[in-house]
């Protein structure tokens, strides 16, 4: 992602900045090696999965500084530190396997007493059709912008539902139901610095599209019980791997930065 910033000097009595506009666009993308038209999915286990429905609760977008801790190594992704391997594209690998943002990394080099707090919060607070697909206008709590050096986009998620027909391609198939309580962030790497060597009036579009891998994993035919697989608690076989693999979604996003108008 590149921003194009432009310095300029800010009017007085003005503050720092300001966030004039939020949009968000969400929908399922299953992208084309998973794509088998006619609205169905390829999982990497061959299961052909046609969604009917598919949405997905939504909180609020935070913009988020890392603020206090105790020092520490500054972090360069083409160097990771020890415990991470490749950084590429806001996250990092790290040695178990987990995907962490740049972010975080920044605050576990932080030390102890690191803490991202909110510059800003836009809430969205309904739910959107992943399969019709969504555009929303959104208010932020708060337009006017302190000093700060955003470094992290956290966008809450809550209940997701799908109702779907899975077919093996073989000899059964089987309606599948989700209605899984999330309640996490998705979270993204974010650069945004507010401060007098910037454009002030920020623009923020937001998408949202999981992919076709989103249902990976998921082994149907085990899942399936009297006919119908059903995932709606916490504890039901299958909802540990879908519930990870909807909260590694990353929200993307484009910023516009401008001068005060007159």
């Amino acid at each position: 992602m590149v921003f194009v910033l432009l310095g300029c000097t800010l009017d007085a009595g003005r503050g720092f900045g300001e966030l004039t506009q939020v949009t968000l666009d969400a929908d399922l993308e299953p992208g084309e090696a998973r794509d088998l038209g006619d609205g169905a999915i390829l999982t990497n286990l061959a299961y052909e999965v046609t969604p009917t429905v598919a949405t997905l609760g939504l909180g609020t977008v935070s913009l988020l500084e890392l603020q206090g801790g105790a020092g520490g190594d500054s972090f360069d992704p083409a160097d990771p530190p020890e415990g991470y391997g490749l950084c590429h594209g806001g996250h990092c690998h790290r040695d178990d396997g987990a995907l962490v943002d740049y972010a975080d990394v920044e605050a576990e080099l932080a030390g102890g007493g690191a803490s991202f707090a909110a510059v800003a919060t836009i809430p969205i607070g309904q739910e959107v059709d992943l399969l019709g697909g969504a555009s929303l206008e959104l208010v932020p709590t708060d337009p006017a912008l302190p000093a700060a050096d955003v470094s992290k986009l956290t966008l809450g998620v809550g209940t997701l539902h799908i109702e779907a027909l899975v077919s093996d391609g073989i000899d059964g198939g089987w309606p599948l139901t989700v209605d899984l309580a999330l309640d996490g962030d998705l979270a993204v790497g974010f650069d945004l610095a507010l401060d007098r060597d910037h454009d002030p009036v920020v623009q923020l579009a937001l998408a949202l599209q999981p992919g076709g891998t989103l249902l990976d994993d998921l082994d149907f035919a085990a899942l399936a019980v009297e006919g119908a697989v059903h995932i709606a608690d916490d504890a039901d076989p299958g909802a540990e791997t879908l519930a990870a693999a909807c909260l590694a979604v990353e929200p993307t996003f484009t910023v516009d930065r401008q001068p005060w108008s007159d």
